[in-house]
């Protein structure tokens, strides 16, 4: 017969088979022998007697052999088992055995001091200290690296924090048992946290606009940076930080993570005290302000070492950030991505053109090393996205380099400005659609975009993307990070009235004088005067400069008003904005319209928010249209609201003053809360 448990013949009923076999046959030869053969029944007798006798002894040895080795072994397994079970019992990790459905079968020493159960567990469910149920807990995976791990659930028990797994056990493919391990984590928890808050932060801070005001107003500029010193000092002191200063009006200051998070909940209140400096008791208007670029990621190298000079990389790539949104804000980059802090006072416009210049070097040098130059503006093109392409244009035809401009050539905004362009020679084949520019991609060729630089609303981002070269000429404060291709620093400056005002510039430093098209010079014209509302708003000695320029050129501002002269659907867009207008936070307001179905839509926003903010109380207005799939916002601001970073919040962007935003497949009234939102979310962290 076959043992259950070891799949083999007992030797007990082998023994007893084999002697009764034995027995049979002795008995048989012993009647064979005597009756067929005729010997003697006596001898034969004995001598079928004594092979039987040695049979069996034979067999009983066996048997009392096989007894012997059975005990001492089940002597072992009891032992081990029971060593296994005291350890089990006795291990500082909880374990915790079930039955599939919570109901608890045994557990160790560990897990019932740690979930207080006592000796009554047993019979108990385990739901009640931990909620996930077994199955559920064994095929919760997560992926890194492509491969496919365990996951450890964490689990928060009183003070206490686990990481839990859970383990199948069956028998007889019958009843499955489930082995939860649980193992305490809270000191390593600590440990990793306590390292992480004493990792090092970097700042890089800079004042932003000292020497421009120290034009203005007659003070003493040391006694100016002194006072700016010291403030920065004591907010180093309070934190446990080390502040220095390695250039004029340029700080580094080192302190931790720790610190850096009491800020962050502080919203950096250091920037509303150096706004608090006044050159002079007369000029209220004209804050000190500073711009700080901070990294606290803890960026390591290979072998797992922290790397600080990428450390010092990232501050110095979040000072650019902060530089490049206008200035007068903190840009904390840490592993959750960017974040900015501040940006309330308008940008002051710098009075230099050394810049301008140093630019205008730059990127004749980056198109003369190019074999072709693909220009680019941003969907739904205004007159300054257009203008600017074609001054980029103009300028690398100075170079004698390929080029092509990207856009909409259905646009109506596209065909009114270029109408004159299209018919000269030198723009015959210029003017492409995006998926024509596809083929013209080569590694040589350099991707120009001008008034934009979120790569998300570019007339053709699958070029962005696919482009070896990539420069970015902007007014707009910048939102995000630029992608590995784009040439460092971009030229993005938030202080211009607009992008064809950096473009005439640069085209006035490296351009000879005749060398720019009247046709040329009056869509660039029309680029600052949509921008600035025909010399109205955002305007300063650079901007009417560049139309000074232009106007030397051939630029009529009569022809480039033509430009703007509305047609039919535009006058019956904007009259849909006229009756539903209201007042939110007696100084903001919003209209909205159903809108029309047509392209006019977005620039019926843009009119019945400039209407509106002439309006007296109001500073700021939001015009929310209807598109279809969308709902388009614009925002304008009389300078004492950053509409800017409000439509920030809703994926927008643009200027301090002047900003849009898209929010898809959502409806108007869902939108509109959406937009009160955040203006009260700004409001209320920015009171004034």
């Amino acid at each position: 017969m076959q043992n259950k448990k070891t799949g083999r013949q007992s030797p007990d009923y082998t023994a007893l088979i084999w002697c009764v076999s034995i027995g049979l046959v002795c008995f048989a030869a012993h009647i064979f022998i005597c009756k067929v053969l005729t010997a003697d029944p006596a001898v034969t007798g004995l001598v079928l007697l004594a092979v039987y006798i040695a049979a069996v002894s034979f067999f009983l040895i066996r048997v009392i052999k096989y007894h012997i080795n059975q005990n001492s072994a089940d002597s072992v397994i009891s032992a081990n088992t029971n060593a296994l079970r005291d350890l089990l019992a006795q291990i500082g990790t909880g374990l915790v055995l079930t039955d599939g459905n919570g109901r608890i079968i045994w557990y160790n020493d560990a897990l019932g001091e740690e979930f207080s159960l006592g000796t009554e567990g047993v019979g108990t469910s385990m739901y009640s200290f931990f909620d996930i149920t077994e199955e559920k807990l064994l095929n919760e995976t997560v992926e890194n690296g492509g491969k496919i791990f365990k996951y450890d659930r964490k689990h928060h028990y009183n003070v206490t924090c686990f990481k839990v797994r859970a383990n199948i056990k069956s028998r007889d493919d019958v009843h499955s048992f489930y082995l939860t391990v649980f193992n305490d984590t809270t000191k390593l928890d600590l440990a990793k946290k306590k390292l992480e808050n004493e990792s090092p932060a970097m700042a890089y801070i800079v004042v932003d606009n000292l020497e421009e005001l120290a034009q203005y107003v007659k003070v003493s500029y040391r006694q100016a940076t002194n006072e700016i010193e010291l403030i920065l000092k004591d907010w180093a002191q309070s934190i446990g930080g080390v502040l220095r200063e390695y250039d004029r009006d340029r700080y580094i200051m080192f302190f931790t993570r720790s610190k850096l998070e009491k800020c962050i909940e502080d919203k950096f209140s250091i920037l509303d005290k150096i706004r608090s400096i006044r050159l002079s008791d007369d000029d209220t208007n004209m804050p000190v302000t500073v711009s700080m670029g901070i990294s606290s990621a803890p960026v390591r190298d290979e072998n797992d070492v922290l790397d600080l000079t990428a450390i010092e990389r990232d501050a110095a790539s979040a000072l650019d950030m902060a530089l490049q949104r206008g200035g007068d804000q903190v840009a904390c980059k840490s592993e959750n991505g960017m974040e900015y802090f501040g940006g309330r006072t308008k940008t002051m416009q710098k009075r230099t053109r050394v810049r301008a210049r140093v630019i205008a070097t730059k990127l004749c040098a980056l198109i003369s090393e190019s074999k072709r130059v693909l220009i680019m503006g941003h969907k739904n093109p205004d007159f300054d996205s257009i203008g600017a392409c074609v001054g980029i244009a103009r300028l690398a035809m100075y170079c004698g380099v390929e080029c092509r401009i990207i856009a909409d050539l259905s646009h109506e905004n596209f065909k009114i400005s270029t109408e004159k362009l299209v018919g000269l020679p030198e723009y015959t084949d210029v003017f492409i659609d995006g998926a024509s520019a596809i083929d013209l991609l080569t590694p040589d060729t350099l991707l120009i975009i001008t008034d934009a630089n979120n790569f998300r609303i570019i007339e053709a981002p699958e070029i962005a993307e696919n482009a070896k070269t990539i420069y970015v000429i902007d007014h707009h404060r910048q939102t995000d990070e630029m992608p590995a291709s784009v040439v460092n620093p971009p030229y993005i400056d938030p202080a211009a009235s607009s992008s064809c005002e950096l473009v005439s510039e640069i085209l006035e430093q490296c351009v000879p004088t005749g060398t720019l098209l009247k046709e040329e010079a009056n869509v660039l014209l029309s680029g600052i005067m949509v921008d600035t509302k025909y010399f109205t708003r955002t305007t300063s000695t650079r901007t009417f400069s560049a139309a000074l320029y232009l106007r030397g050129e051939g630029g009529n501002s009569e022809v480039a008003r033509t430009f703007f002269n509305e047609n039919y659907n535009d006058y019956l867009a904007e009259a849909k904005f006229g009756g539903d207008v209201t007042t939110y936070r007696n100084r903001i307001a919003i209209t909205k319209s159903p809108g029309t179905g047509s392209p006019a839509d977005r620039i019926a926003a843009a009119k019945a928010a400039d209407k509106l903010l002439t309006v007296r109380g109001i500073d700021a207005s939001f015009a929310l249209v209807d598109t279809g799939n969308s709902i388009n916002i614009s925002a304008r601001s009389n300078g004492k609201i950053n509409v800017q970073l409000i439509l920030e919040k809703l994926n927008g962007g643009g200027h301090f003053d002047v900003a849009g935003a898209q929010v898809q497949n959502t409806t108007m009234l869902d939108a509109t809360v959406m937009l009160k939102a955040a203006i009260d979310e700004y409001l209320d962290n920015n009171k004034s």
